[in-house]
């Protein structure tokens, strides 16, 4: 038996051509090293299984439909699970929620023919929580979602160690969070033109919205990338010059040192995820997702630690 699944486990698929994590909805309440523990049910497209970037399946509507507008020239369409059955085989002697825990040798079958089957099993140790303060304590000032100015960073910085050309830089890396939707919807509005023109009209119609709705969604998910990452800048940038000159010589050297300290533990998990890629055996497109995904929960917890920093260091101001 493999080992229990939680979020955050990598996929592969046979047909895909980047690997996917698994996400186990919030809503879950059995937890496995901190981290939401998945069971069999866990497979639902675009909600638990997201996108393994382009697929090359053949018998997959949208790869002959790109192929055909192509001219024949094979042509791979961007993916999107078409999957209908739970996990097999699970693990029916531990139920999570009623069902059996899904284990790192369950698999599941894609309509198109692509194997699913998981390259680790997600477990890797959650942030620290973030310490809520007491009702009535300040939170940053500024509405929290709103895009930073130049005069964000004039208190010395941004957050999570960003300055103002990363924080631009962040900006436009989230404006490319719906690029996959985007690119389905392409994909979509080629197939429908090359129905239409094959005179099925309803499949073209069909194809159509499919487009219209990927485009949509490719929209919101751009959208909430940048709104993500202004908030994630106003909780975790250094207070204003006036807040800092309100504690004293010694308050403001401690919070740069923690500041500091924050950072540079950041900065060595970034090392060892780097040292682990360049020793791994995996294959080089799995060695770099596992390095990926450490250094994104590294990321994670520079922000969460910066957050609360800035928190305590509010509560001392006023």
């Amino acid at each position: 038996m493999g080992n229990f699944v939680t979020t955050g486990a990598l996929m592969t698929c046979t047909f895909g051509m980047v690997p996917c994590p698994l996400v186990v909805l919030p809503a879950r309440t059995i937890l496995l090293s901190g981290r939401p523990k998945a069971n069999i049910m866990d497979f639902v497209p675009l909600t638990n299984i997201s996108s393994f970037g382009m697929c090359s399946a053949p018998t997959n509507p949208a790869v002959i439909a790109a192929t055909s507008a192509a001219m024949g020239v094979f042509t791979p369409a961007p993916c999107l699970p078409a999957i209908s059955t739970p996990w097999v085989p699970g693990y029916p002697k531990m139920l999570v929620q009623n069902q059996p825990a899904l284990t790192s040798d369950s698999m599941n079958m894609c309509m198109w023919l692509g194997q699913i089957s998981f390259t680790n099993d997600g477990q890797i140790p959650s942030p620290p929580p973030i310490i809520v303060p007491p009702v009535g304590s300040p939170l940053m000032p500024a509405p929290p979602r709103l895009p930073l100015t130049n005069a964000d960073f004039s208190g010395g910085g941004g957050g999570g160690g960003g300055s103002q050309k990363q924080y631009k830089d962040d900006v436009t890396h989230a404006q490319g969070a719906g690029k996959q939707h985007d690119m389905m919807g392409n994909s979509f509005d080629n197939a429908s033109k090359s129905l239409a023109k094959q005179g099925k009209t309803q499949q073209a119609a069909t194809a159509a919205k499919k487009s219209q709705q990927a485009k949509g969604t490719a929209a919101d998910k751009s959208n909430q990338a940048v709104g993500d990452v202004n908030q994630r800048y106003r909780e975790t940038m250094p207070p204003s010059q006036k807040q800092m000159s309100q504690l004293t010589p010694a308050q403001q050297q401690s919070y740069q040192q923690k500041r500091n300290n924050i950072t540079q533990q950041k900065q060595a998990s970034y090392q060892q995820a780097e040292q682990e890629r360049s020793t791994s055996t995996q294959s080089p497109q799995m060695a770099d997702a596992t390095r990926d995904l450490k250094m994104h929960f590294a990321d994670v917890q520079e922000q969460q630690q910066l957050k609360q920093l800035n928190s305590d260091t509010l509560r001392q101001i006023y």
